[in-house]
């Protein structure tokens, strides 16, 4: 602990908010009873992956703490960008919810970080647009001619890979969903942060609900599809963080007892955990219809879901889409 209050900063390759990160600067000083300086560098997922094992190759320091999914994570452990703790021997005492945070699905990335979030791959739509009892409640439903032109897809073929994960789903079955999907000219931004659907581009996003814009007033709201798909998110510490002792501990405590402070401004939780938000409107909307939620189960074929999305994406890449 004196290591990691000696170093007294984390450098986040994120991209949070200023409120944010004062948040959290304040909460840590509330729990810690010493300041610390927090850093946040906006950075994709993907981005801060690439960028990490390329410097640790160079035996460079890097950030302090990213958040990668379980496929990213992979080309961490496999570059040796990033090392195994035993979360719960060193953090489970002060910190009981570390336990929880620990499973990250897979036994091949245990204790390489923390599950922090989910990116949940729902329909959001533009209020002013639609009602909810007009938005479509499958995929099948968005495959009808007449949201042509008016869904916005994410052009890097996500998250049509994540079905691989469900035993109702083959590569065959979501290549044809993708090509009829096509036949409806997508618009192909190339996130799935929302921004057409918010500016009424389009009446529909595929895409992860961003309720921090809810809660600003942004005119959207979001469905859960009959397969609802996520990507687990993990606070993962790398090899050569610029501070060693205090970035385990920032994950740790980012992900149970700062984990409050964080969700009320960024508006994400993890479906694991039943207060979140996400878990409650999904059990809102499950009351009413059914929907199965694709959890990733094997890692076998967290390789092959990546190899159909870069394949998707270029598919994507070939039909232009419709903007």
């Amino acid at each position: 602990m004196e290591a990691a209050r000696a170093e007294g900063e984390v450098e986040v390759w994120i991209n949070w908010s200023e409120e944010t990160v004062n948040a959290l600067q304040d909460k840590w000083q509330e729990d810690f009873g010493w300041p610390i300086k927090i850093t946040s560098v906006p950075k994709s997922a993907s981005a801060a992956t690439a960028e990490v094992i390329a410097a640790t190759e160079a035996g460079q320091e890097v950030g302090d703490l990213g958040q990668p999914s379980t496929g990213l994570l992979l080309q961490l452990i496999e570059a040796d960008a990033v090392e195994a703790r035993d979360w719960v021997g060193l953090y489970g005492g002060r910190f009981p919810g570390v336990e929880e945070a620990s499973n990250v699905y897979f036994d091949e990335l245990a204790g390489y970080g923390l599950h922090f979030w989910d990116v949940l791959y729902e329909f959001t739509y533009n209020t002013n647009l639609l009602s909810e009892a007009e938005v479509p409640k499958t995929w099948e439903e968005l495959t009808d001619p007449k949201w042509k032109g008016n869904i916005a897809i994410d052009a890097r073929g996500y998250p049509f890979n994540f079905m691989l994960h469900s035993p109702d789903w083959d590569e065959a079955s979501i290549r044809d969903l993708v090509e009829r999907l096509a036949a409806n000219e997508p618009v192909l931004p190339g996130r799935s942060r929302g921004d057409e659907v918010i500016a009424g581009e389009v009446a529909i996003q595929v895409g992860g609900c961003n309720r921090d814009d809810i809660a600003r007033g942004a005119p959207i709201d979001c469905i859960y599809p009959d397969y609802t798909l996520f990507n687990p998110l993990i606070a993962t510490p790398f090899k050569n963080a610029k501070h060693p002792n205090l970035s385990p501990l920032f994950a740790a405590w980012i992900v149970t007892d700062g984990f409050p402070t964080y969700a009320s401004i960024q508006f994400n939780g993890r479906l694991s955990n039943p207060d979140s938000i996400e878990a409650q409107e999904l059990a809102r909307q499950s009351a009413d219809r059914d929907i199965t939620v694709v959890e990733q189960s094997d890692f076998a074929v967290v390789a092959e879901d990546e190899a159909l999305r870069r394949s998707i994406g270029e598919f994507w890449t070939q039909t232009g889409g419709g903007g």
